[in-house]
This record gives structure tokens, sequence and C-alpha cells, in this order.
């Protein structure tokens, strides 16, 4: 009778090990089969640990430029400098399209908020907080050359959503 406890009890463990395995399968192909053709995978952060959680280098590194990726906030909401969603300017935007980011010093929930805009002007969200002390000194600073691109798009529960490419060159003078 013991013996027979025994068989249950690891058949039961094994059978929830092969379930939760299967979940993670199925999730995982959940979101590779709703990815855009035009994305990329975002890396596993782990694989480098000399790189932080929250962004790492482009893979185009060029000598002299420092280029780090950063991932767009509140692409949800409504744009604040016209009256569209974000997500819809978001819809009709193209990987490696150009970006501006600028000090937003008048937002009224953060005075160190750094905007992303596009060409016309429209908003698409902002740098994270937690990435702004990386930008802001270059921003601050007048002996830079910063350029930002869209590097690739992901969709979330929020919608589609933006990392973009940040190129920080030093003015040779």
């Amino acid at each position: 009778m013991k013996m027979f406890i025994y068989f249950v009890f690891f058949i039961t463990i094994f059978l929830i090990i092969i379930i939760e395995i299967n979940k993670r399968n199925h999730s995982k192909n959940l979101v590779e089969n709703n990815k855009e053709t035009t994305c990329k995978e975002v890396p596993e952060y782990s694989k480098n640990k000399k790189l932080n959680t929250y962004s790492y280098p482009c893979p185009e590194n060029k000598r002299g430029v420092l280029n780090i990726e950063f991932f767009v906030t509140g692409t949800h909401y409504k744009a604040m400098r016209v009256d569209k969603e974000r997500q819809t300017i978001i819809h009709q935007m193209k990987v490696h399209e150009t970006v501006t980011i600028e000090k937003e010093p008048d937002n009224p929930y953060d005075s160190r908020a750094i905007v992303v805009l596009n060409d016309k002007g429209e908003d698409l969200g902002y740098i994270r907080k937690i990435d702004q002390f990386k930008l802001l000194p270059y921003l601050d600073a007048n002996k830079f050359i910063i350029a930002a691109r869209i590097d690739r798009f992901y969709t979330n529960e929020y919608g589609k959503n933006v990392i973009i490419c940040v190129s920080i060159g030093e003015i040779l003078k």
C-alpha cells in the first residue's frame, strides 16, 4: 500500500511538471505567432550581465558614437501635443523612421521628462524615468549631436509599442 501511495505521488508531480512545461510553450508560441514581420526579437537581458536590465546597446555600434536603445512609455495614452491617439500615430510609422527626443520641463507629471516626437511633432510617448539619467547629461550639454530612430516595434496588452535607438556623438571642433 505504501508503494502505491508513493507511485501516485510521483505520477502526480510528474503530470504537474508536464502541464507547466506545456503552458509555457503555449504562451511562448502565442507571442512568436503575434510578432510583426518588421520586429526583431528583444534579447534576453540575462545573456549579457554587463548590461543593465533597462536598456542595451544598439546592434550596429559605430566607432566614436554611443548607441543606446530605449523603450518608449505611454504609447497607449492620448497624445499631448495633437488631438490624436498615440496608437494611431505609431501605426502609421515604420522601422528606421527618424524621431526627435526633447526635454519637456513643463510636463505636469515629471519636470525631467524626455518626449519622443515624430517628424510632424506628434508625441509618441516618453523615455522611461529610469532611463532619463542616461540621456539628460547629453541633452543638457551643447557639445553632442543626438539622433534617434525607431529600431523596432513590439506588441503587448496595451497595443503596439516602440523601441528607439538613440545615437550620441561628440561635436568635433
